[in-house]
C-alpha cells in the first residue's frame, strides 16, 4: 500500500521483539529501504539476512566500500547466479538483487528462470513492489501473460 514508513516501523518492531520472526523480515526490510533510497540501511538489513553465510558476507561488507550499493548488489547476485550452477537458489531473490542493482535485463532474465524453474515466489511479481521498474518493460509483460496474471 506504498506506506513505507509504517512497515519499516512494523517490522523493526518484530524483529526486535520477537525472537521467532522469520529471517526474510530482513529482506522485506532490505527492499523497502532501498525504495526508499536509504540505500546503507538496506545493506544492513540484507547482511542480516545473509548471516553466516560467509561468502555473501564478505561480498556485501567489502563491495560497499569498493562499488557502493548498486556495485554491491550486483555482486551479491552474482554470487547466487554461480551458486544456481551447482544447487537451487531462488529465482526471484537474484531478480530482486539485481533490480536493486540497477540491472533490468538480468533481473527480467531470472524471473524468466522463475518461471521456468516455477518458483512458487512468481506467483507475487506482479504486486511486489521491487519490480515496479520492470513493470512497463514489454518482457514483463510478456512474462505476466504467460503467467495468467493481470498486466
Amino acid at each position: 500500500a506504498d506506506r513505507h514508513d509504517e512497515a519499516i516501523v512494523q517490522i523493526r518492531k518484530a524483529l526486535r521483539t520477537s525472537p521467532g520472526v522469520p529471517f526474510f523480515a530482513h529482506w522485506m526490510l532490505s527492499e523497502i529501504l532501498f525504495r526508499k533510497a536509504m540505500y546503507e540501511e538496506s545493506l544492513a538489513e540484507m547482511k542480516a539476512y545473509y548471516a553466516g553465510d560467509r561468502e555473501m558476507e564478505e561480498a556485501l561488507t567489502q563491495g560497499y566500500a569498493q562499488s557502493g550499493y548498486r556495485g554491491v548488489m550486483r555482486r551479491a547476485a552474482d554470487i547466487l547466479a554461480a551458486r544456481a550452477r551447482k544447487t537451487h537458489v531462488v529465482p526471484c531473490d537474484v531478480a530482486s538483487l539485481y533490480v536493486m542493482a540497477g540491472e533490468k535485463a538480468q533481473a527480467l532474465e531470472w524471473l524468466e528462470k522463475g518461471f521456468e524453474w516455477r518458483d512458487p515466489i512468481m506467483a507475487y511479481v506482479d504486486v511486489s513492489q521491487i519490480f515496479d521498474s520492470l513493470h512497463n518493460t514489454p518482457r514483463f509483460q510478456d512474462l505476466l501473460r504467460r503467467m495468467n496474471l493481470p498486466q
